[in-house]
């Protein structure tokens, strides 16, 4: 868990940086924002089972997004840089996380319907 989510959500940083044309975002950058990414998620969870409260599905993926956006734009607000290698700030560096987890949450339900929708046909 805290060696290949922080590559896989990496990968998907480096290339949400690529496309928006930020050079300075590096592979090792990247991964480091993974893992405080897992770190800091799994404290939440553990905060959460500790205190014995539960949100239900949609106010926990919202707060989860939210949460993600918020340590990318901490995170890659000072550290990372633009195309004129100025600092990101809080706006383009929330804009990065936000593309590498939507494309992140694209391919996942991308592998989860495709091959339910494959199966059903042939099942039917």
């Amino acid at each position: 868990m805290f060696t290949l989510i922080p590559a896989i959500y990496g990968a998907y940083v480096k290339l949400s940086a690529r496309l928006l044309r930020y050079d300075g975002i590096t592979w090792k950058l990247s991964y480091l924002f993974g893992l405080v990414v897992v770190i800091c998620s799994a404290l939440m969870r553990a905060a959460t089972f500790g205190l014995g409260q539960s949100l239900s599905f949609i106010p926990a993926v919202v707060l989860g997004l939210l949460f993600n956006m918020l340590i990318g734009g901490w995170f890659f607000g000072r550290r990372g840089a633009n195309n004129e290698e100025g600092p990101l700030g809080w706006g383009k560096a929330m804009m990065l996380t936000g593309l590498a987890l939507s494309m992140l949450c694209l391919t996942g339900a991308i592998l989860i319907f495709v091959p339910n929708m494959i199966t059903q046909r042939i099942l039917s």
